[in-house]
């Protein structure tokens, strides 16, 4: 279901997915002058990674640093090793799109409704079919000439469903150029739809290995996450279009384990994996970094948000968020949000003794927490970016700069410090999780704040600054947009 994000009341367009179950939706930028100008790059053999483009290996190594195996595969031999950071190229299993014969003809059938009304209006006979409107306007002149606008409005509207295909179908074929939508299902389908117009209408369907949890685009790349612990990396053709006919998989752990979440932190991709986050360079496609969010591999990490130099993590069951460095990749503070609501509502009433975080975004210079009892804090950002909530100065460490190709990810030197002293709580009476948070701008050209613009906004939100809007999901049941 698409609606109007300053209207929530207006439902743009709802149509059916043939998968019951989707699990992920992501918007993807379309293609920019950087897109174009890594391609012919890579053509060049200009990237880090230098391989032939028609190469399709199995288990080729990028980074030998980090290797796990697991005691069965050891018996094995190394044929069924597990290998942290290897890539191979494989060629997609690409299905036919979904065809939508019904769903396109629909606005053709609205003006015979109102062709209907048209007959009612002109005369009481009703064996009039086709050509009594126009043979009954004179007869029915002396009633205000209305016959006439109601004629004249049909032939009109007629005239636009025949001009609405001639106008779409030079979209279709370059809409992957322009903004798309990645749906991504538990049967491991990924479906790419338009962001620009003709929404309905499946541009691509590609068949993945398992289940698609989380999708990102970074860097001239859309990463997927599955199920099956490895990332599926697509990049873009030469005319901008995106390749669905191969792309790249990354090893980052046991295949019984899935990647749950991703996060685009400027040219790199974290990405969250059973207790810990492995930082990925989509474009070499090199594992760079891996950190241990949690002691225990049980606890998983589930939701991450970025913002500037610093990544707030969440874990499964869990009410603890964890700060890091986005550089250094240091842990910098740990914030518990189970006092702070206890303290507000309770812990006796309406089931508050167990908290969890189940979502989680950075956006107007707040930090939005849902938990899994319903509840929404809202935390503000605090203004200096060299010092915490509490006034102590912040671990100061040599940042690391990753550079492939003409892309930089550079320290900016601001940490999205919060404290929960100035939380705001928004509780509506829901007993399910807070699933996941969307932020849309509220006016239509909001200017996007970069490192030289103002580091927080004040604690009191601007109006049309930024929409939140958040939705329950009941297992998944609801397959629709």
């Amino acid at each position: 279901m698409i609606i109007d994000a300053n209207n929530p009341a207006d439902v743009i367009e709802s149509f059916p997915v043939t998968d019951k179950h989707i699990l992920c939706v992501a918007s993807v930028p379309g293609a920019v002058a950087e897109d174009y100008r890594e391609y012919q790059e890579r053509v060049a053999g200009v990237t880090e990674n230098k391989r032939p483009p028609s190469l399709f290996c199995a288990g080729r190594i990028d980074s030998v640093e980090i290797t796990q195996k697991n005691n069965s595969n050891e018996e094995n031999g190394d044929k069924d090793a597990v290998i942290v950071g290897s890539t191979r190229l494989v060629k997609a299993t690409i299905l036919t799109p979904p065809s939508t014969p019904v769903n396109e003809p629909e606005p053709a059938s609205e003006p015979q409704t109102e062709e209907t009304v048209v007959k009612n209006v002109e005369g009481p006979d009703p064996a009039a079919h086709d050509s009594p409107p126009l043979s009954s306007t004179p007869v029915n002149g002396g009633h205000l000439g209305s016959p006439e606008p109601g004629v004249e409005a049909f032939a009109q509207q007629q005239s636009k469903t025949e001009e609405k295909p001639e106008e779409v179908s030079p979209d279709r074929k370059m809409s992957t150029v322009m903004a798309t939508m990645w749906l991504g299902t538990k049967s491991g389908n990924l479906y790419i739809h338009s962001a620009v117009g003709n929404y309905k209408k499946c541009l691509a369907r590609v068949k993945l290995n398992d289940a698609i949890l989380s999708i990102v685009a970074c860097a001239s790349r859309c990463i997927v996450a599955l199920a099956d612990g490895t990332v599926a990396i697509f990049s873009r053709h030469a005319d901008g279009q995106w390749d669905f006919s191969q792309y790249w998989i990354l090893m980052l752990g046991d295949p019984k384990c899935s990647v749950r979440c991703l996060s685009a932190v400027g040219c790199t991709v974290w990405c969250g994996y059973r207790n810990k986050v492995h930082v990925i360079e989509p474009r070499s496609r090199l594992l760079l970094h891996s950190l241990e969010a949690h002691p225990r591999q049980e606890s998983q990490v589930r939701q991450m948000a970025c913002d500037g130099d610093g990544v707030w993590v969440s874990i499964k069951m869990d009410s603890t968020l964890r700060l890091y460095h986005a550089h250094t990749y240091q842990h910098l503070k740990d914030v518990d949000i189970e006092p702070y609501v206890s303290k507000m509502l309770g812990t006796g009433k309406l089931g508050f003794s167990l908290v969890r975080i189940t979502a989680l975004l950075i956006s107007s210079g707040r930090l939005w927490i849902g938990t899994s009892n319903g509840v929404v804090i809202s935390v503000p950002l605090s203004e200096g970016s060299s010092r915490d909530s509490t006034g102590a100065q912040a671990t100061s460490s040599r940042a690391v700069v990753v550079q492939t190709g003409s892309s930089a990810s550079c320290p900016t030197g601001n940490i999205p410090w919060c404290s929960m002293a100035h939380a705001q709580l928004s509780f509506h009476g829901h007993r399910d999780a807070v699933t996941f948070f969307v932020a849309v701008p509220g006016v239509m050209g909001s200017p996007v704040r970069t490192p030289e613009s103002p580091r927080r906004l004040s604690p009191t939100m601007p109006p049309h600054a930024c929409d939140i809007g958040w939705r329950r999901i009941h297992r998944f049941q609801n397959s629709r947009l």
